[in-house]
């Protein structure tokens, strides 16, 4: 199976011998069948899908959360077949030993950083790489490590961390701001440490997941000085809806390759939109 790649088999449980199950009285419905679960390596928004599939009910990311998927790749292997409750909290236990938290709440699942064991922070994307490739490219490849080296000492210090983010901001109207591609690169590699201080609650309306609610929201903090908040809700990011966790990873990804970051937003039932410039 290829890496990333999941298979549910469904096991129906009539008894043998039975000589058929015969006709249903119409008001009956079908008992939920059991699953197996073999899954290698997979994404975990996928796993998280597959667990809201199973449940029938919405499994909602915190931001901070969602920055903490793109790390983790999850194996769970349950051959015989489980009933789905059980074999959707499997999956839960898998993602919990990466350090998120979830739990079930007003019928649905919270999926948010786990904050006395929290999750090991990203490396930053292609530092593995320029490291092994340090030998054979020169001065410009021992650069890329000793920025590496840089962003990763940085991450062991939050206050240092979060004051060399603020200094790649400037405010351009109250509405749009510019922020450096490394000050980018720092925030998105590092959001669970960075926005620690906030709350990011997943919000729902009409039973559907509508955005995530932001919470101690400073004016002289990150999210403060990128335009937002307190009490602001998030709807969309690049155009993106957040509403499930593959849309709102999606969206981050987006953020990523971007030169212009388009961020929807209602701030006290009126729509707005924040503009973010890297430069």
């Amino acid at each position: 199976m290829k890496r990333g790649a999941f298979a549910l088999v469904f096991v129906l449980t009539a008894c043998a011998g039975a000589g058929g199950l015969g006709p249903k009285p119409a008001e009956e419905q079908p008992a939920p069948q059991p699953t197996s679960i073999n899954l290698d390596r997979a994404d975990p928004a996928e796993t998280l899908s597959v667990a809201e599939q199973l449940l029938e009910e919405p499994v909602l990311v915190d931001a901070m959360a969602l920055a903490s998927l793109r790390c983790i790749r999850v194996t769970v292997k349950e051959p015989s077949p489980l009933p789905r409750r059980v074999a959707a909290e499997a999956l839960f236990e898998a993602l919990r030993a990466h350090g998120l938290r979830i739990v079930r709440a007003g019928g649905m699942w919270l999926v948010s950083v786990d904050n006395a064991h929290p999750p090991v922070p990203c490396e930053a994307e292609g530092r593995q790489t320029a490291a092994a490739e340090a030998a054979d490219a020169g001065a410009d490849a021992a650069t890329e490590v000793e920025a590496g080296a840089e962003a990763a000492s940085l991450a062991f210090d939050p206050e240092a961390l979060t004051q060399e983010v603020l200094r790649s901001i400037r405010e351009i109207s109250p509405a749009e701001h510019a922020i450096t591609q490394r000050g980018l690169e720092l925030f998105l590699d590092n959001e669970p440490v960075l926005l620690r201080s906030a709350r990011i609650v997943p919000e729902v309306a009409s039973g559907k997941p509508v955005g995530v609610r932001l919470f101690g929201v400073r004016a002289d903090g990150l999210l403060g000085r990128l335009g937002f908040e307190n009490g602001d809700r998030v709807e969309r990011v690049m155009g993106k809806s957040l509403a499930t966790p593959e849309q709102a990873l999606e969206a981050f990804g987006a953020m990523r390759q971007a030169k212009v970051i388009t961020i929807d937003i209602s701030r006290r039932g009126t729509p707005k939109k924040l503009i973010v410039r890297v430069e």
